[in-house]
């Protein structure tokens, strides 16, 4: 075999191993891994076994040529076995004067050599032995678990057994070269064996999953649940991954015949353990996460040294001409070049963080406040809605803006969210989105109310569930002071939690794109409603529908079928899927974060870019009832995430007071019968300095079957964090803290157990029972977490620091919490209606969903005066700053986000309701008169 040849091939080695180490982690292929390693192994046979009969000589074994054999089968008295010392050299070894040592020395190589082979096995068992941890399970989007899942529920598996299979198989590949070395390798047979066994076992796994197809008949929906977008996704994430598989296998056997085992097995291992710190070295480049550089650069200079003493061996074995001193330089030198990153890292600050994003945060509220209250009067008004939205305004606009001056209502020309939501359905005709309507509302399976407005007045529909018929009071009440206005038409409402509706991404442009043309070619003359508007609005029947397309995916994964679904095809969340918890996707959080810190709320609710939210909220793991569509359609909502196209509007929650801000002062005297504590909202300087949550694991359902969904759910880890850390290396916690001596700041490593000992105050607990749990997760999580009796939700007021969640779908809880005079922590998927009116940094306090910036920025504000790996630790607090935003959020939740403007809002989104379900809608809109109040 000519050395050009060698080269090539040797090249298809490294690029196969380095791309598949590279891709492995974000590859949609190991969402359905049994599926993947079939498609791989046949197509890695069938190209061995191709290749091995058009091109028989390439895979002939050379003339002896001094290479040496790692595993000698034959005695040593068959001459064909003799390896690349002569008897001659062997007699005058004996002479010197270190005989006795070479014999030893060789022996002991001799055994490394011989038990070289099953190297990686060995590996992959002392991970799985030592390193393997709990992490969050993997959850299948559809269907429910089956038993594949239960086995495997780390990821990290799928590598530890691809190790080891590979170790078997390099085994057995050099069992069977050296047993029939003349038979097989001189006839270039071997590599058709080989292509056999891989074939067959790949038809093994193919009968398996037959028998299982059969047996199991509860999991079919699992083994054939390649439908829609996701089956395209991951048809061409698993043929890249096949023919990358192909490459490496094809190439192995001939480097195996070429070089021996030991030199395959080690040339992977550098390139599968470079590659994943290469790839951390060149993209972290902030402090944060701290990288010890010491670190990254001795590790490189180890797999180096380690790579360069085996070269010698192998060679003054082997008798094979050494590499040159000129090569090894460049060798060294390219090393220095791959980790010359750190060189450049440092994990020391001038300044906090939060110093700045508060700073930039007071800079973007007021120019939002200067934005978007620029009208005075109704013309001006006029004139900044069509400024903006390039269409004139609704009809009865006037009758809107008299309203919302009479409510004093700050925000008048600002309602971009609305413009979003309602943009669509630009592009569909009035008459489908009466039809459409009418269908989802009349089949009850559906959880769909409507609210019919006829001649200026809001009734329920008769088929309203009874259970959420204080929701639909809410609304009605809602909307009562403006109903008159309300031209006649009918609205569907979601009953449930969770949003229904999310239409792919190329739809949702395509009819954003239509919806904007139509806008741009309208000619609006100025009419008002149509008449006999009651007439177009077909009744809702008396029997109940059974048509439907919302499709019920409760107790299952929804990420990819109903989140990154409205991605670009383009975007993280469709393309690098995240297999593994066990580490942090810190690609996922730098796109919206300075540092360890949310730097932009509303880019950090867009989950395109974060493929590891769909194991981190129940939402996608497992939500309690979804009931979701991929096709438009005309459903209101409380809230939604990024994504989604529901229609946002005021909850009906907040507006009845289901929580409220009610604080009461002490009554009576302290020590007398009739005296009442109260639960007075103290100043902020008064307030425990505590981070305070209650609440109940109403996020998701863990559904008992071994699966543990529950770990991912963000009010488990909120409450697993600060209660249940431990000394494990999975419980560590990074820290901004200050160097006294420097002025600096710098990202610290710190122990679950040392975060403990630095004095952070949290009172964050479930209450009462596990709720939406079944079989073992409702043991475990109780006995995991611990349980607390529930406490008056105005005693949250006693509290500085108050931390909102989601639940199953938006927080109620956020409101009530604005209005107080304690600082609110808020994370949060769903996205509500008020949402472009807060200010992160300003308002209040946000928080990732991955919950690694909690302590640090409790740190901040509260301060600590504790110990730190045995000694005195403290950092100032910044009451004034937490005091400050807390006031901020405050005064302008009482400006912006009243009752008052709950109805300003909603009479505004029935308005243009009501023009895109009018016939006429592209002659429709307010046209300002001169002397129009």
């Amino acid at each position: 075999m000519s050395e050009q040849l060698d080269n090539k091939i040797v090249g298809v080695l490294f690029a196969s191993a380095a791309l598949l180490a590279h891709s492995y982690p974000s590859s949609f292929a190991y969402d359905r891994p049994i599926h993947t390693l079939v498609y791989g192994l046949a197509l890695a046979g069938f190209s061995l076994l191709s290749l091995a009969q058009s091109y028989p000589n390439l895979f002939r074994l050379p003339a002896k040529d001094g290479v040496y054999a790692q595993v000698a089968i034959k005695d040593e008295s068959d001459d064909e076995s003799v390896d690349s010392y002569d008897l001659d050299e062997r007699k005058e070894a004996i002479t010197e004067p270190t005989a006795i040592y070479k014999p030893l020395g060789s022996l002991f190589l001799r055994v490394l050599l011989v038990l070289s082979v099953f190297l990686p096995m060995a590996v992959a068992l002392y991970d799985a032995l030592r390193f393997q941890k709990p992490v969050i399970t993997v959850v299948e989007d559809c269907p429910d678990a089956s038993m594949y899942e239960t086995i495997y529920e780390d990821t990290r598996s799928y590598f530890a057994a691809f190790l080891l299979d590979f170790g078997l198989l390099i085994a057995f590949l050099e069992l069977a070269l050296h047993g029939s070395l003349q038979t097989l390798g001189n006839r270039g047979r071997g590599p058709v064996a080989w292509a056999h066994i891989i074939i067959a076992a790949s038809i093994f796994w193919i009968i398996v999953g037959l028998i299982y197809f059969f047996v199991k008949p509860e999991d079919r929906g699992w083994l054939m649940a390649l439908s829609g977008p996701f089956r395209v996704q991951w048809f061409k994430a698993a043929t890249w991954q096949a023919i990358l598989f192909s490459a490496l296998f094809v190439s192995s056997a001939y480097s195996i015949l070429r070089f021996g085992a030991l030199a395959l097995t080690m040339t992977l291992a550098t390139i599968l353990t470079s590659i994943p710190a290469l790839k951390r070295t060149w993209t972290a480049q902030l402090p944060f996460p701290p990288m010890p550089t010491k670190g990254t650069i001795l590790s490189f200079l180890l797999i180096y040294i380690a790579w360069l003493f085996y070269e010698r061996i192998n060679q003054s074995v082997a008798s094979r001409r050494r590499t040159g001193i000129g090569r090894h330089i460049l060798y060294f030198s390219v090393v220095m070049i791959a980790v010359f990153p750190s060189f450049l890292r440092t994990n020391q600050m001038t300044f906090h963080p939060i110093d700045l994003l508060i700073y930039n945060a007071r800079l973007q509220h007021n120019n939002y406040v200067q934005y978007q209250t620029q009208s005075h009067g109704l013309e001006d008004a006029v004139a900044q809605y069509r400024r903006r939205y390039s269409i004139p305004p609704p009809p009865g606009f006037d009758k809107w803006y008299a309203y919302a001056r009479s409510r004093s209502c700050v925000i008048l020309d600002q309602y971009d969210q609305m413009h979003e939501d309602l943009l669509p359905w630009r592009s569909i005709s009035p008459s489908e989105i009466r039809r459409l309507t009418t269908e989802i509302v009349s089949n009850p399976w559906n959880e769909i109310c409507g609210i019919s407005i006829r001649n200026g007045n809001a009734t329920a529909t008769k088929n309203a569930i009874p259970t959420h018929a204080w929701m639909l009071e809410g609304i009605i009440k809602m909307i009562e002071p403006f109903q008159e206005f309300l031209p006649d038409m009918d609205i569907a409402f979601n009953m449930n939690d969770e949003a229904r509706v999310a239409i792919p991404h190329e739809e949702l442009k395509y009819l954003r794109k239509q919806g904007e043309e139509i806008e741009a070619s309208a000619h609006r003359a100025g009419l008002t409603w149509s008449r006999e508007r009651n007439e177009t609005w077909s009744p809702v029947p008396e029997e109940p529908t059974t048509r439907t397309t919302f499709k019920n995916l409760s107790f299952r994964q929804t990420f990819h079928a109903f989140g990154s679904v409205g991605c670009d095809p383009k975007s993280p969340a469709r393309k690098k899927p995240i297999n593994s918890m066990a580490t942090m996707c810190l690609e996922c959080s730098a796109p919206h974060s300075m540092g360890q810190f949310v730097a932009n709320w509303s880019y950090a609710a867009d989950i395109c870019h974060q493929p590891d939210l769909a194991h981190l909220h129940g939402f996608y793991l497992s939500p309690a009832a979804f009931k979701a569509s991929n096709t438009l359609q005309p459903v209101f909502s409380q809230s939604k995430p990024h994504g989604y196209n529901d229609i946002l509007y005021p909850s009906a929650w907040n507006y009845m007071d289901k929580v409220r801000y009610f604080p009461l002062d002490p009554m009576g005297n302290l020590g007398e019968p009739d005296y009442f504590p109260g639960n007075p909202d103290i100043p902020f300087s008064e307030k425990k300095n505590v981070l305070f949550w209650r609440g109940s694991t109403s996020e998701g359902v863990a559904e008992g079957i071994g699966r543990a969904t529950w770990r991912g759910m963000v009010r488990q880890r909120i409450v697993y964090l600060a209660n249940n850390l431990t000394d494990a290396s999975y419980d560590n916690v990074v820290l901004l803290l200050p160097k006294h001596n420097t002025g600096k700041y710098e990202y610290e490593l710190v122990s679950g157990n040392d975060v403990e000992k630095l004095g952070l105050l949290m009172d964050i607990h479930i209450v009462d029972r596990i709720a939406r749990c079944g079989g073992v997760d409702c043991d475990d999580q109780a006995e995991e977490f611990g349980l607390v009796q529930p406490t008056d939700f105005q005693d949250h007021w006693q509290y500085r620091y108050l931390f909102d969640l989601d639940g199953a779908g938006f927080s109620g809880r956020f409101l009530p919490f604005l209005q107080s005079k304690s600082l609110p922590f808020k994370t949060a998927l769903f996205r509500e209606w008020y949402d472009e009116r807060l200010t992160a940094w300003r308002h209040f306090v946000p928080q990732d969903l991955r919950l690694h910036d909690v302590y640090s920025t409790l740190a901040y504000f509260a301060g600590f005066n504790g110990t730190l790996h045995g000694k005195p630790a403290w950092m100032t607090p910044h009451l004034g700053e937490a005091e400050m935003i807390a006031e901020e959020g405050r005064r302008w939740a009482e400006k912006v986000l009243r009752k008052e403007d709950m109805e300003v809002y909603f009479f505004r989104l029935l308005l243009e309701w009501g023009r895109l379900t009018d016939d006429n809608r592209d002659e429709l809109g307010y046209i300002y008169k001169p002397g129009d109040a």
